[in-house]
């Protein structure tokens, strides 16, 4: 490999790296306060009213958000393959 290539793999490893530092340092977080009573004290609080209706709330939303994202993904797909205009590849 020459120089500039491997370079480039380190800026790319480390750009991958930190990002998923970003990602898995906050969730290992969150998974160990969750667990820090116990599985016991993780069912029974995962077992009440405000968490069921938090979780409704947040799977509902999310299938409302992935019907619209489908509409629109759908149609902007169709438009860019059967029309022409500028900027298109």
């Amino acid at each position: 490999m020459t120089t500039h290539a491997l370079l480039q793999l380190a800026l790319r490893s480390a750009a991958v790296g930190y990002v998923s530092l970003l990602i898995l340092f906050p969730l290992a977080a969150i998974a160990h306060q969750s667990f820090v009573g116990g599985i016991g004290h993780f069912i029974q609080d995962i077992a009440t009213p405000q968490a069921s209706s938090a979780l409704a709330l947040t799977l509902e939303a999310a299938f409302i958000t992935t019907v619209i994202n489908a509409l629109f993904g759908t149609l902007s797909a169709i438009v860019l393959v059967r029309y022409e205009f500028p900027g298109r590849w």
